[in-house]
């Protein structure tokens, strides 16, 4: 069998036990109503993001066979809005002997009306896993044909660990770059490729080595410009203090120098990995993550739904003076009804609460201490608190009183100022919260008995609460 059919072949099985699967009853509850998932089986990080054809594309690494992962495909889905997803059919499965045993992450570029995706194939050699960066084109974005002369990046540099992944690709001046995860010496790092016909690639230089504690291998990288400056964003394996870090900077074409002038994280919660991004035809960078459970990978309690994973709600990501900004984007298509609030004492009560809730409020600090907290509280009376402390500036969530699955508390460390602004965001699964105009966020996924909530702030007296709006969704 050629490697066209084989392709072929192993997509249809997997389409067709999708279609059977679909019509099972309990593989459709209990879904996010803002975070994709997938219709069945495994999901983790996004793939591909690109505006095609008046579209949003969205990749993502995905097991349709099962709960665990294993054996990746990229699974594939389209909106007209980054809000409501159609699935569609997967677009890449295991076929060759260069992805044998999985075609993990990438991503997607346009070239003549063309979509073109580059991916890592997974394969052993020796009980060992063997990656390669490979090519594939599909004319109308559903069907994708891999290119015959794989992989396009056969082996990494001498000197460089063979766990070399997730290739990202952008052009620039008739040229095509990819930057790819990778490790050397115990450092995680960002290799440099480069092309003048889209096969080529050329092994340019170390786009940034890991510092310490910026741990042993980075993954999924993403490089692109924006408001005058480069980023570049990693995902960071075995680091006991970062998961996913941003380094801005400023970026030489000429001599492929990357000179990083800040850097932080990009995503305090402690359920935020893989991010990848892309431009919309408006000139928004637009990202998205994998919303990954961190603290008990182990433990899946959407498993008995039929799926496993979900990706982190779509933001916007902007600069200012050098610091990452994000934000969440088109969210007021999702509301249905504002709530309003009752006061008990010195507390501000929103009751029967939809599962699902926007909350924004904006508070002023001026010469304050002491705390902030908001409560929520599911069916069971288990609550998800979170809570600032005005004099140290910090943010905290706290999911320990679910469950099992959330055993710490996260804490995010904020600048000192007189008011403090908070847009909270409550799914079936998570809950997610932009600091200050998205200074910080924070991802954490949170399993309650959810259906019916109870929402309750509580400040100090000095406290001046100056918006308190919540949105049913």
């Amino acid at each position: 069998m050629d490697m066209r059919n084989r392709h072929y072949t192993n997509i249809t099985q997997a389409n067709s036990f999708l279609e059977r699967k679909s019509q099972e009853r309990d593989v459709r509850n209990h879904r996010p109503k803002f975070h994709f998932t997938a219709p069945f089986g495994w999901l983790n990080d996004p793939n591909g993001l690109i505006q095609f054809k008046d579209r949003y594309h969205l990749f993502y690494q995905y097991n349709p066979f099962d709960t665990c992962w294993a054996q990746m495909h990229w699974g594939h889905a389209v909106s007209d809005d980054l809000i409501n997803w159609t699935h569609w059919p997967i677009a890449l499965a295991p076929s060759e002997s260069y992805d044998n045993e999985g075609c993990y992450s990438g991503s997607a570029i346009e070239k003549d009306g063309k979509l073109y995706v580059v991916y890592t194939g997974n394969t052993i050699k020796n009980e060992d896993a063997y990656q390669t960066q490979n090519l594939a084109v599909s004319a109308d974005g559903i069907v994708f044909e891999k290119y015959s002369a794989n992989p396009i990046i056969k082996e990494p540099p001498e000197g460089f660990s063979e766990q070399m992944r997730d290739p990202k690709i952008w052009q620039h001046d008739g040229r095509w770059y990819i930057v790819v995860g990778g490790s050397r010496a115990g450092r995680g790092c960002a290799l440099l490729y480069r092309s003048d016909n889209l096969i080529d690639f050329e092994y340019r230089k170390t786009l940034l080595l890991a510092d310490e504690n910026e741990g042993d291998m980075w993954e999924c990288p993403d490089f692109y410009e924006i408001d005058g400056y480069h980023m570049l964003t990693v995902s960071v394996m075995k680091s006991s203090v970062h998961k996913n870090k941003w380094y801005c900077g400023s970026f030489d074409y000429e001599t492929e120098e990357f000179c990083v002038q800040k850097s932080g994280e990009i995503d305090k919660g402690y359920d935020f990995y893989a991010a990848q991004s892309f431009l919309t035809a408006q000139g928004k960078r637009i990202m998205i993550g994998w919303q990954a459970d961190q603290s008990n990978p182990v433990c899946q309690p959407t498993e008995r739904y039929g799926y496993v994973g979900q990706l982190s709600m779509p933001r916007e990501v902007s600069l200012d003076n050098g610091n990452l900004m994000q934000t969440p984007i088109n969210t007021h298509m999702l509301r249905k009804r504002k709530m309003a609030y009752v006061t008990e004492g010195d507390k501000v009560v929103f009751n029967q609460v939809e599962a699902c809730f926007e909350l924004s409020l904006r508070f002023h600090l001026d010469s304050c201490e002491g705390f902030i907290q908001i409560y929520v509280y599911d069916i069971q009376n288990q609550k998800t608190v979170l809570w600032f402390d005005i004099s140290k500036a910090r943010f905290y969530i706290d999911r320990r009183d679910l469950n099992q699955y959330h055993p710490e508390v996260v804490c995010c460390q904020t600048e000192h100022q007189d008011f403090l602004e908070l847009h909270i965001f409550c799914d079936t699964n998570s809950i997610d919260v932009f600091i200050n105009g998205g200074e910080h966020v924070m991802s954490c996924n949170r399993y309650a008995e959810s259906y019916r909530q109870r929402v309750e702030i509580t400040k100090e007296e000095s406290v001046e609460i100056v918006e308190c709006i919540l949105f049913a969704y």
